[in-house]
């Protein structure tokens, strides 16, 4: 056909074929294509038997192009996960290369509710029985397989498909693109990316990413944008933020199986591996990423410093195992360790060293020197200052009874002589203490005794006494009305020598009062005699009552002096009980213990400790810190002990209790 321009042909041979096609200016050859001649799986993809073709001719027939326009949309699976729209139909009739095309839009359906459309070739080589796709995706693809923080950037596509096999089976496409994870505004890092996706199985699909270098504060910044309230634990942020990953590989696989593309696995998760550095140790590292926080596992290799300290790899594998969990959801969880095989103090047992800024720790529990259970706490700046590390050992019961039944033996032993004289000094005490307490009972009857006589004595004198000087008294005062009435009658008698007048009167006065002192004579007589009576009666009883002490009197002296005999024998015997005599200090605690309660329990250990350079308490000799009892007493002391050959230390450990 010669056409003057381009335009929708109408003739009778479209109309007979059932088809239209645009024409180009100039020569066009037209011609009807059988497909299903060519080849019944194109036929079969295209849905179409036959084709009207157009070519504009040129002045090489070996590239010529036949195309047709296809209203039609083709898809690449019975799921209809992968169509070829606004389709364009090619062959290139080369006999050499006969290759026949498709060009259009191909949607991917890469997720449940997202489609992924590219700009496409497809074409299938008649002459190797191949078909191949090419394509670019422009945009942006947000949270690929829902995995937060990660963004897909202007994809290209490339497959290529064997039609040798029937049916046509779907291929597993492979894209290259870049890739940015993070925040979206302010990426954690970008890179370029290539990645497989199956969409007739979801669970297939897998990105895989190149990075120089990824940073693991980085990570951390990809799981905080999906989880703002992540944190890693601040006694270990220093270290955290310390690692990163060279040379790194990202792989997002969204299923929960292993996807095998081009012959190569590719483990389910958003995984990164990569050389690292971590505590100086080189690695390589996995590091996985979860809406849980971030996992992280490397082999490294043994520390060793012989001959104190080893760490290797536990169940029999040859070196320790570098484990990081930072949980989103158990924030207590998190942990950055070693695991491994540790052998310290000849211990040996499979452990975690616990990382942090300020060095490790490492926990184990089990028999040292093989004799005694201890939890042992192993700590230093580093893993690799193998001069400082530190052990912190808790002792359990086994050894705490061993210090005390030793150091029981060892001083019921030491304090055997202490012990027979404690025994007799208690018994001597006891006798004088109820001899003493006789005599004093005995001592204090007698002073009442005496007492008692003496104030019978008393009485008497004191009973006389007053009978004489109540008779004296009243011989007194009968002499004295007798001066009385006598000076009345001389005062009497000169008044009448002065006056005559009154001698009948007074004459009359002076007579009675004569008759009064003559009978007051009788009465003196009579009260001198009553009162010579009482006085030879006093001094019948002698001087007066007996004023001399009354520890004097033989009875009482007696008995004194057999007290003051019983009582230096008891104040010997005090002295050695209660350790002024020969028994003194711990040997007294000691001593009195094992007497009243017993040789067993008298140093009783409920707690024992030490802390020292591992370099140091690998030989055995440490510095313990005991706690408990001392013949019933708190005890709070510290003693060297070797710890592989205890005996004599703990025996010097009792000898100094007894000091």
């Amino acid at each position: 056909m010669l056409a003057s321009s381009t335009q929708k042909t109408r003739l009778a041979l479209f109309k007979k074929l059932g088809q239209e096609t645009d024409v180009t200016r100039g020569l066009t050859l037209l011609s009807l294509y059988d497909i299903s001649a060519m080849s019944k799986e194109v036929e079969k993809l295209i849905g179409k038997s036959q084709l009207l073709l157009r070519a504009t001719v040129s002045n090489n027939p070996g590239e010529m192009k036949l195309m047709a326009s296809l209203d039609t949309n083709i898809p690449f699976d019975a799921k209809q996960t992968t169509i070829l729209k606004n389709v364009n139909f090619t062959i290139a009739p080369n006999p050499v290369n006969f290759e026949v095309s498709l060009g259009g839009t191909l949607d991917v359906k890469a997720e449940k509710n997202r489609t992924l459309s590219f700009t496409t070739r497809v074409a299938v080589n008649i002459t190797n029985a191949e078909l191949s796709i090419e394509g670019i995706m422009k945009g942006t693809w947000d949270r690929p397989f829902e995995t937060n923080g990660v963004q897909l950037i202007d994809l290209g596509i490339g497959v290529g498909v064997s039609f040798k096999t029937t049916p046509l089976p779907m291929p597993t496409m492979q894209f290259k693109g870049k890739i940015k994870v993070g925040d979206p505004r302010n990426p954690a890092f970008a890179g370029d990316v290539t990645f497989a996706l199956d969409p007739s199985n979801p669970t297939q699909c897998m990105i895989d990413a190149g990075f120089n270098q990824i940073l693991m504060r980085d990570l951390v910044r990809v799981v905080q944008y999906s989880n703002p309230s992540f944190r890693v634990p601040d006694d270990s942020r220093n270290l955290v933020n310390s690692m990163g990953v060279t040379d790194a590989r990202l792989t997002i696989v969204p299923g929960l199986t292993t996807v095998t593309v081009l012959e190569k696995n590719y483990e389910p998760g958003f995984l990164i591996k990569g050389s690292a550095a971590i505590d100086g140790y080189n690695t390589n590292l996995l590091v996985g990423i979860s809406a849980a926080g971030i996992k992280a596992g490397a082999g490294i290799s043994s520390i060793v410093f012989p001959p104190y300290f080893s760490f290797t790899g536990a169940l029999d594998k040859p070196d320790p195992f570098f484990n990081m969990v930072l949980s989103t959801t158990d924030p207590k969880s998190s942990k950055i360790a070693y695991s491994g095989k540790a052998t310290v103090l000849k211990l040996t047992a499979e452990s975690d060293m616990m990382l942090s800024d300020k060095g490790f720790d490492l926990y184990m529990n089990g028999k040292i020197f093989d004799k005694f259970q201890a939890k042992l706490r192993i700590a230093a700046g580093s893993t690799k200052d193998g001069a400082g590390y530190n052990v912190m050992a808790t002792m359990d019961s086994d050894l705490q009874k061993y210090i005390s039944d030793i150091a029981s033996a060892e001083i019921d032993k030491a304090t055997k002589n202490s012990q027979k004289a404690f025994k007799d000094a208690q018994t001597t005490l006891t006798q004088k203490q109820q001899e003493v307490a006789t005599l004093n009972t005995e001592i204090e009857k007698q002073r009442a005794i005496v007492q008692a006589e003496r104030d019978k004595d008393c009485k008497k004198f004191n009973d006389a006494e007053a009978d004489v000087k109540r008779d004296r008294k009243k011989v007194n005062g009968l002499k004295d009305d007798i001066d009385d009435k006598e000076d009345k009658i001389k005062k009497l008698a000169k008044a009448i020598e002065k006056d005559a007048t009154k001698a009948i009167e007074n004459g009359a006065k002076i007579t009675k009062l004569k008759a009064e002192v003559v009978g007051l004579e009788a009465a003196v007589a009579t009260a001198r005699g009553v009162l010579k009576a009482s006085e030879k009666v006093l001094e019948a009883l002698g001087k007066g009552c007996d004023q001399t002490p009354i520890d004097l009197d033989p009875r009482i002296a007696g008995l004194i002096t057999a007290r003051e005999t019983a009582d230096k024998s008891l104040q010997a015997a005090k002295a050695v009980v209660q350790g002024t005599g020969a028994i003194t200090g711990g040997s007294l605690k000691a001593t009195k213990y094992i007497v009243e309660k017993g040789s067993t329990g008298v140093v009783t250990i409920t707690y024992a400790y030490f802390e020292s350079k591992l370099s140091i308490a690998d030989g055995g000799m440490v510095s313990m810190k005991v706690k408990g009892t001392y013949a019933g007493e708190p005890l709070d002391q510290s003693f060297t002990i070797n710890l592989p050959s205890p005996q004599a230390t703990v025996e010097a450990f009792a000898q100094q209790l007894l000091k």
